[in-house]
């Protein structure tokens, strides 16, 4: 593995670490995307705008409310896309997705039009990075 990969290795398992702390908190990010996640001077990263979070009680049993399709497009799980309950697997599937950016240098599901990167996400595997 190349230095550079180690560091996007160790900088993304730092953000899975807070992601599962905001887990065990009872929050769903639900918006993980680059932008969201600055560099302190230290080079540790630190998660920003949880205006989207949702913070779940016990009766919940990890699920957030249907309907409303919410986060960024590209970083987005299937579930969400789909409107679908989201559970903090959605948010472990946006740190994969930040992750292939990381090494790839572009989300995995680009398509030419909104609509048409959401059917990509719900309906194709990611593409293999070494590709």
């Amino acid at each position: 593995m190349q230095a550079g990969q180690r560091r996007i290795a160790r900088l993304i398992a730092d953000v899975a670490r807070a992601v599962h702390h905001a887990h065990t908190q009872n929050v769903i990010h639900r918006d993980l995307k680059p932008g969201n996640i600055m560099i302190d001077a230290d080079g540790a990263p630190q998660l920003t705008d949880f205006g989207l979070a949702k913070i779940l009680d016990e009766e919940q049993a990890d699920l957030s409310e249907p309907s409303m399709v919410l986060g960024t497009l590209p970083y987005m799980a299937p579930e969400q896309v789909r409107s679908e309950k989201a559970s903090s697997a959605a948010d472990t599937y946006s740190i994969g997705v930040v992750l292939y950016e990381l090494l790839v240098g572009h989300p995995p599901f680009r398509g030419t039009t909104p609509l048409q990167t959401m059917r990509l996400i719900e309906e194709q595997p990611p593409p293999n990075p070494a590709a």
